[in-house]
This record gives structure tokens, sequence and C-alpha cells, in this order.
């Protein structure tokens, strides 16, 4: 018997590998809502640092913001120090206001500390000379730029400006992104520890989050780019952009900042104004924390009705002002230009070019069209517009005619 062909070995089977875990999607973070109370004390995961500077210049507060860079469980524990010299808890960063401007400000971190700030302006050699100067010196910042000045390290007429920078650098640090805790300090500062920085505290906000808050941060605070943001005046007499106008921002910043009117998405500000989607968004998540803007569906029912009752009446009130303009123009027309300029056609225009536009603007200029306040306002106006069109469509639709007033005009 012939002998079976030998069967091909079989290949063992390989394992296959079990499909890797899809990491769980983050949870949702809550919707903004400005409010002008907040607790004592809590998280800044919650309630970020930027929020905790724009609500404190938005309701005029008078204190301080005690923040610590703690870890997300890690509770705040030991004392609240500041300007009185009491023993460290932890390094932290203090801002103080009075009535919601920026008086003061002081920190404890390494990084933070005046003469790590202004090392910059020294030589090495000079920095380190700095440094020992003030090995053991009181905390407070005027005492500090006091011995700078008697080392001849600092001149005399510098140390108000300095001063300023420094408060002004902690302010921008302050902003920034970043987990910890916070506690509101009922306290003032003493008139001799009041240093103002030299550009307003909403400007600051801006820059703090220029610097710290990247895209994913802000969408996720703000939205998407099809979100429209809502202008409410729960914090400030102004509405929209205005709380963040002339403090200093780019021509296409105020541009951008006026587009905030309720109407327009994150998409048409950028477009708008010629703006990054990264420079929008610090704006509006700048005008969230002031109290200027909300989110849609994160204020309470019965105040969203309000606001977009507003927003309604205002875009009515618009649309009137619009269209009066309009009769108001073309009522000028009517003294004083010709008849093709009336009718918005060339000297050229053929027969069936005139009756179509003069069908556009008849239509366009009926009493009926116009909004109801307009139409009132406007009603002597509107028919003179119309019997003026009536006579134009006559002379220029007849052949003759036309030629006969185009030589008279010359």
């Amino acid at each position: 018997p012939s002998a079976r062909p030998a069967a091909e070995p079989v290949p063992p089977r390989r394992a296959t590998p079990a499909p890797a875990p899809t990491p769980a999607p983050a949870p949702p973070l809550p919707k903004l809502v400005w409010t002008d109370k907040l607790p004592q004390e809590g998280d800044l995961q919650e309630l970020d640092a930027a929020r905790l500077i724009g609500w404190a210049v938005a309701t005029g507060y008078s204190g301080g913001i005690w923040m610590y860079a703690a870890s997300l469980s890690q509770p705040v524990v030991g004392p609240v120090v500041g300007f009185d010299g009491r023993p460290d808890s932890s390094p932290h960063r203090q801002l103080y206001f009075e009535q919601g401007a920026l008086i003061g400000a002081y920190s404890t971190l390494r990084g933070d500390a005046l003469v790590e700030v202004l090392a910059s302006r020294w030589s090495r050699p000079q920095a380190q000379r700095a440094r020992e100067t003030l090995e053991g010196a009181p905390r407070a910042q005027r005492e500090q730029v006091s011995r700078l000045v008697r080392a001849r390290l600092l001149d005399p007429r510098e140390a108000g400006p300095l001063l300023q920078e420094w408060v002004t650098e902690i302010m921008r640090r302050a902003a920034r992104v970043g987990p910890g805790r916070y506690r509101l300090i009922q306290r003032t500062l003493a008139p001799t520890d009041r240093v103002p920085p030299s550009q307003p505290a909403r400007r600051l906000l801006v820059e703090g989050l220029r610097q710290s808050a990247d895209l994913l941060y802000l969408h996720q605070r703000v939205g998407e780019e099809g979100t429209v943001l809502l202008p409410i005046a729960a914090g400030l007499a102004q509405e929209g952009g205005p709380v963040l106008l002339g403090v200093g921002l780019s021509p296409a910043e105020e541009t951008g900042l006026r587009a905030f009117d309720g109407r327009l998405s994150l998409a048409e500000v950028m477009a708008r104004a010629r703006l990054g989607e990264h420079a929008a968004y610090v704006l509006a998540y700048a005008l969230l924390c002031l109290g200027a803007l909300a989110i849609p569906g994160a204020l309470p029912p019965h105040v969203e009705a309000q606001v977009t009752a507003r927003l309604r009446a205002r875009a009515l009130q618009g649309e009137i002002e619009a269209a009066v303009a309009r009769v108001q123009e073309k009522f000028r027309q009517v003294e004083a230009a010709d008849y093709f300029t009336l009718l918005e056609v060339p000297p050229g225009a053929s027969a069936d070019e005139i009756r179509r536009a003069y069908e556009r603007l008849r239509a366009k200029f009926l009493p009926q069209a116009q909004p109801h306040r307009c139409r009132v306002a406007m009603e002597r106006e509107l028919r003179q517009i119309a019997l003026v069109l009536d006579e134009a469509a006559v002379v220029l639709g007849d052949d003759r005619l036309r030629a006969a007033y185009r030589a008279a005009l010359g």
C-alpha cells in the first residue's frame, strides 16, 4: 500500500492578548456657576484661584485669600499666617483686597521670595550677596527692600516700583492653575504694608490664565466652540465684555470682549476679533470668573429666563434702531439723490433691472415690513419713500422718459 503523505505540522496557537482596559473618562466638571458668596474654606480644584480672584474683584471683597498648594485630599492645617510673624504651617500665598482692588500680596513659597523674583536684576555674585543680606530678615517686604538699599544693592528711588513689581508677579502666579486649598481671611493690611500693583487685578487675572491654563482646562470649564455664553449682571453693573475693557489688553482682545453679547458663539467671537482659540478662551473664562458671563444651563431656570428675556429685548431694540437707520438713509436719498441712486442701479441699467430693483426696494420699505415702533415713528418718511420710488419706476421704466431724464442729469 502507498504511504499516506505526512500531515503538515500545525503551528501552536498564540494566546490572544487581552485588550488593554479602556481608561475611564474623567468625570465632567460641574458647570461654572458664579456666586456672590463663597465657603470660608475649600478645594482649589473645584473653585480655582482664577475664580477666587474674579469673585473678590466682582463683589468688592475686603479681606485676604490664603492659598495653599496642597494635594487634593490634604486638608489645610496649622494657623493662617501672614504679616503677623506667626510660624508657617506650609508654603502658601496670600492676596489682600479692599473693595475689590488688590492692595498687597504675601508668599512663603521659596521661588516667590523677593530676592528670587528680583534676582534677574543682579549678577550672580550680587544675587548671592542679596540672599545673604536677607538671611534671617523679617518677612515684611518693605523691611527687606530697606536692607537691600542699605547694602547698596538697590537704588532708593527704585524701592517703590520694585515692591509693585513683586506684588504684580505674585498676583500673576497666584492666578495660575494648580491643586490646593484656600481660606478667606477676615483681616486687612496695615497702611505701611499696602503695596497696590502697577496693573489692575482684572488684567493680572487674564495674564495668569494666559501663562498657565491650557486649552483642555479651558474647554472643560467654558464649553465647546459652539457655546453661546450669556451676559449677566450678577457681580458687576456692566455686562459682558466691558468689565475687562480699558485694562491694557490688545485691540483684537478688546474687539473680542465686545463680541460676548449673548448672540455669538465662541467660534464666531474668534472669527470676528481674529483671535486665536486660546486667547479667546482665556477672555471667556476670565469673564466667567468675574461674573460677567454665564454658561447656558448653569443658572437657575428662573434666572436664565430673565437673562434670555433681556437679551431678546436688547436684540429687538437693536433691530428697531437698525430699521430706523435704514429708513433715514433712504429718506436722505429721496430728498437729495437722483432716481438711479434711489433705485440703487447704474445709469445704463436695463428696464428689467430697474423693475427688479423697484420691486425689491418697494417691498423692503413697506410699512408692514418694519418693526412696529419704527413704523409708527417713521410713518411720514415711509410714505414719502414709497411715493418717490413709484415715480422713479415710472420714469426709468419707460425708454423715452429714461433717456430724457438721463440727458437732464447731464
